[in-house]
């Protein structure tokens, strides 16, 4: 068996990057030299050949999270920053842990349904800060109360400008956006 040359795979895949980013093109204008490349090897090389692009596509995932890693170290914590058609943001999200299932019980009585999910696990934080109102309590005072929070590892979150959060489509491309030390336009 004659091992696949990895140069030969990485080259095809450099000249469909600098040529074109959709994939039907891709298709389109390498399919005769996929054909070829593949024409005449027996299923040792074609197995050979399918772990390496496995292997090199794990390579390229892996660098991939490394930069989604280090751009998210340089963004404040559940802030963002504009790109020309992306924005990146870090984000973070809370996972409310009951403290003591009795009381909260207690405190929701006939309103469990209203706000826990059917599976018991998903919080409803509106329908509970609409509760604490209806019952005359501070809603941050109730959650204080009734939960611990903890925090996800923050991730990179990145997408279009147009599915971003809306105080994203104003800045300039590079302007950081710091939740920390700047209100966010909740209108529109």
């Amino acid at each position: 068996m004659t091992p696949i040359n990895i140069d030969d795979i990485i080259h095809l895949a450099k000249l469909a990057y600098q040529q074109t980013g959709k994939a039907e093109e891709i298709i389109e204008m390498f399919d005769e030299d996929v054909e070829e490349f593949l024409d005449g090897l027996n299923i040792e090389e074609k197995e050979d050949l399918f772990l390496k692009l496995s292997h090199i596509s794990s390579a390229f995932n892996t660098i991939k999270k490394l930069f989604q890693d280090k751009v998210a170290k340089e963004l404040p914590e559940n802030g963002g920053v504009r790109g020309h058609s992306l924005v990146f943001r870090r984000t973070s999200k809370p996972k409310f842990i009951v403290k003591e299932m009795g009381m909260l019980k207690e405190y929701l009585k006939k309103d469990w349904d209203v706000v826990f999910r059917a599976d018991n696990s998903t919080l409803r934080r509106s329908a509970l800060k609409a509760i604490a109102e209806r019952n005359g309590d501070n809603p941050e005072n109730v959650i204080e109360e009734y939960f611990d929070i903890e925090w996800s590892e923050p991730k990179l979150t990145i997408s279009s400008i147009a599915s971003s959060p809306k105080h994203y489509e104003d800045r300039e491309v590079g302007e950081v956006y710091n939740p920390h030390l700047e209100e966010r336009n909740t209108n529109g």
